[in-house]
């Protein structure tokens, strides 16, 4: 276990954390107690039931130690007993002071990890420099089954450039905002060279004068030239993208969320380690003595009557599923008409994104007020798989298509000439990764993307899927038009 200093304040990372056998609600605390000598605990409700604990001698003789991960997960405002997650931010800046008095002369960054709904015990919490950190969730997102990565805006540029970040947020007006406001200097030096030596008759210089108010409508049409893409693409030197199936960007700073929010002294308050036996001296009502009695006859009444629990630990090498291509109708099936509520009129919430494989879809919405997890359960008619951050909201659905093989009934140059024209004749933007070799090969496989103003269903009805395989269908909302635009990936 590891002590460290924010705000003055003590955290402990690395707890030995601990969850019920199933079907129990409580932990066999008088066997945990005796096998492994722990005396101080903390406990999380606000997801699956988890306990924490460690010795007094490792909070080093700190009289307040509290939680990081318990903290983190409560000022996230997480209460998902589904998610595989990880939750990073920014821990300090450079400046500030080390655990040793010393000046960093670099950020530190850290990160949470959510197994099965609980943390992680395999380095699930951890702080260090950014490299590390993000050499670190690299590895548990290839050893886990991670489905989503939470990133305040100030450590999502750590990770991704600037490029990344614009086009990421394109249909998140507020989230544009953010970036274009809190840029920093080398993201500044990043727009500007693209501006002045490429795009310099078209105005985008307005885009980073601070005195103006960000022109959203301008920005987009920056992001649309083919200038700003081939940077895009020459930039994309993270492979999270392809690792976790959903990054999530908050339009808010870590000290936002976490360091500087006026809930902080609550959140620290309630992540406090404290003793186990002041813990469980709560749940009597006699003196002292009575309750070290009362204790230590439960205890015993534990230990003798209660089979001994196996402290669940996450399997070390877990087969992870891989989406595959499947039937077109398949897919929307499962993942536009299964769903056709949640495009309909929803009030103060909006469907911002969707993406659908053949193992599931994620669905993330967006609410124009401050809203309750309760809230959203009740938008989605589920308590199960859903997740709120801010006014976030993103909800998991778990399926599994099992396609049919059957035969094309045209070779691949009739397929990809049907493709080429429905292109032409529907406006839409068509790329086929292809060779020679391939296109002669019939065991090959030709892999193909479609960006559409078009729904998936429109695409399918009117005979444009035909004879392809889809592998993943991706939509985000346009708010200036209030339409959808599409993104379909396949293969034939």
């Amino acid at each position: 276990m590891k002590l460290v200093t924010k705000n003055k304040n003590k955290f402990a990372a690395g707890m030995f954390w601990q969850v019920p056998d199933e079907g129990k609600r409580n932990i066999n605390l008088a066997r945990l107690i005796k096998d492994t000598k722990y005396n101080m605990m903390c406990q999380i409700k606000t997801i699956k039931p988890t306990w924490g604990f460690c010795r007094k001698d490792e909070l080093q003789g700190e009289k307040k130690v509290a939680s990081l991960g318990k903290f983190i997960i409560e000022a996230s405002k997480l209460s998902a007993s589904y998610a595989n997650s990880i939750i990073c931010f920014k821990f300090k800046s450079a400046g500030e002071e080390d655990d040793d008095g010393r000046i960093l002369m670099a950020d530190l960054y850290g990160y949470i990890v959510l197994l099965n709904g609980t943390i992680c015990p395999d380095e699930g919490e951890y702080v260090a420099s950014f490299e590390l950190v993000r050499e670190s969730i690299i590895s548990q997102a290839k050893k886990y089954e991670i489905e989503v990565l939470y990133l305040p805006l100030d450590v999502s540029i750590k990770f991704f450039s600037v490029f990344e970040n614009l086009i990421d947020a394109y249909n998140n007006d507020e989230l544009l905002t953010q970036i274009m406001q809190n840029l920093t200097s080398g993201q500044r030096l990043e727009l500007e060279s693209l501006i002045n030596n490429e795009l310099g008759r078209k105005g985008y210089k307005h885009l980073l004068n601070t005195l103006e108010p960000v022109n959203l409508g301008l920005l987009r049409n920056f992001m649309d030239e083919d200038e700003f893409d081939q940077k895009l693409k020459a930039n994309k030197e993270s492979n999270l993208k392809y690792l976790i199936p959903t990054v999530l960007t908050l339009p808010l700073s870590s000290d936002e969320i976490y360091w500087a929010n006026n809930k902080y002294k609550q959140f620290y308050q309630s992540a406090l380690i404290e003793s186990i036996s002041k813990k469980t001296s709560k749940k009597y009502k006699a003196g002292a003595l009575l309750v070290l009695g009362g204790v230590f006859m439960y205890l015993i009444y534990k230990v003798f009557i209660y089979k001994e629990p196996e402290i669940i630990r996450p399997s070390s090498a877990p087969v992870v599923p891989h989406a595959v291509a499947v039937i077109p109708i398949q897919l929307i099936n499962a993942c536009l008409v299964s769903n056709d509520k949640f495009f309909s009129n929803l009030k103060n919430w909006t469907l911002i994104g969707i993406k659908c494989d053949s193992l599931g879809a994620t669905l993330t919405f967006n609410s124009d007020a401050d809203t309750t997890i309760g809230e959203f359960s009740e938008l989605i008619g589920s308590k199960d798989n859903v997740t709120l951050i801010g006014r976030t909201g993103t909800y998991v659905i778990k399926y599994k298509i099992n396609t049919m093989s059957g035969r094309m009934s045209l070779n691949k140059e009739q397929i990809l000439n049907s493709l080429q024209q429905s292109a032409i004749n529907n406006s839409l933007q068509l790329n086929v990764q292809q060779s020679n070799a391939a296109m002669n090969n019939k065991s090959a496989v030709t892999r193909f993307s479609i960006i559409a103003k078009q729904s998936p269903v429109y695409l399918i009805n009117n005979g444009i899927l035909d004879n392809v395989r889809l592998k993943e269908i991706n939509g985000t909302f346009d708010k200036a038009s209030g339409f959808y635009n599409w993104t379909l990936q396949g293969e034939f």
